[in-house]
């Protein structure tokens, strides 16, 4: 009877681990910044923490299949378990998925790990800006020094008596190539000159009429309409004001003759922040399609093609993603923010 009441005694204090440890193995994982999927051997949704509800939606009591809920992770969960490790897109972001059994691989479960690339993307983006910045300011500063000598010297010979109209024709294409030079150079230098993201709560409805109404008064010609609501991001305020900046800028040159430009603000299908630049201009064509965000890849004549580059880095930075959205006439960027407190509405794969 005593070894009885002992054993007793034992096995509740063994459960009263269990339950503790229990807990707080579900505090962990809940807390991860990775999604965790617990899938039994039917293929069904037993578990999944906060960030992987975000993603596939959330159970309810349910136990959803994982074909149901996240088609893409089915396949590559049947095509082996991506063993490749290829990022896989679900819900419109980048997810490198890895699938670990648990016990007996003919009885026992899967584990499956969602790792978000968005996050790695934008450590590693930091890392090459920084010492990418090194080498572009040395030969920026470089380039710079006998670059406005020469723009001096052209103004001072543009302003002499004796040039012949020839000469000044001359003087005015160099005039005009140093200034498309001294603008490349400005753009290059802003990758040196950044500062880390310092990412604040920004209410798109006020903060987006503004900084229009500023890049306006400076812009003439053209019409550019705010169709803002009250939608809060996290973002860096001045990495946005030149973000913004640069896809209205592109959206006036590509516009056309009659340029009208609309900015809206929404929510996507997960609940996510995200400001659209539209225009009616008669669209991108398919061949620089593909490399529309590359450094200096642009089809404006005279143009740098730094400004859609610089916008990608200055989103990866702030954790938020750029995109060209597919429009049946003109131009559509989209700027998805992350959400100031993290919490997004799952939606379906």
């Amino acid at each position: 009877a005593r070894r009885a009441r002992e054993s007793e005694a034992l096995a509740a204090e063994r459960g009263l681990d269990v339950a503790n440890l229990e807990a707080l193995n579900a505090h962990i994982v809940q807390r991860l910044d990775t999604g965790v999927i617990a899938l039994d051997r039917d293929g069904r949704i037993r578990l999944a923490n906060r960030l992987a509800a975000g993603i596939i939606g959330s159970l309810d009591g349910e136990t959803p299949t994982l074909a149901e809920r996240a088609p893409a992770l089915q396949r590559a969960f049947e095509a082996g378990g991506n063993t490749e490790r290829t990022p896989i897109t679900v819900s419109g972001i980048d997810y490198l998925p890895r699938f670990v059994p648990v016990g007996d691989s003919q009885r026992g479960g899967t584990l499956l790990f969602l790792e978000d690339l968005t996050a790695v993307r934008a450590q590693i983006q930091q890392a090459k800006l920084a010492s990418m910045g090194r080498l572009t300011a040395s030969i920026a500063h470089e380039i710079r020094n006998p670059l406005s000598a020469i723009m001096q010297a052209t103004q001072l010979l543009g302003e002499a008596d004796y040039l012949q109209d020839g000469d000044r024709r001359l003087v005015g294409i160099i005039t005009k190539q140093s200034r498309r030079l001294n603008e490349t150079v400005e753009n290059v230098l802003q990758l040196s000159r950044r500062s880390p993201a310092q990412r604040e709560t920004v209410d798109l409805a006020e903060w987006v009429p503004q900084v229009v109404s500023e890049w306006r008064a400076a812009f003439s010609g053209g019409e550019v309409e705010v169709q803002a609501t009250a939608i809060a991001a996290l973002f860096d305020r001045s990495h946005m004001r030149q973000v913004l900046e640069n896809l209205l800028r592109n959206a006036m040159d590509h516009a056309g003759e009659h340029p009208a430009v609309t900015v809206v603000t929404g929510r996507d299908e997960r609940g996510a922040p995200y400001l659209e630049v539209r225009d009616n201009g008669p669209g991108i064509d398919a061949e620089i399609r593909d490399h529309l965000f590359e450094p200096f890849a642009t089809s404006r004549r005279g143009g740098t093609g730094l400004g859609l580059y610089l916008s990608r880095e200055l989103c990866e930075a702030n954790s938020a993603r750029i995109e060209l959205r597919p429009e049946e006439t003109g131009t559509c960027f989209r700027v998805t923010f992350a959400a100031p407190d993290g919490a997004q509405q799952g939606g379906q794969a």
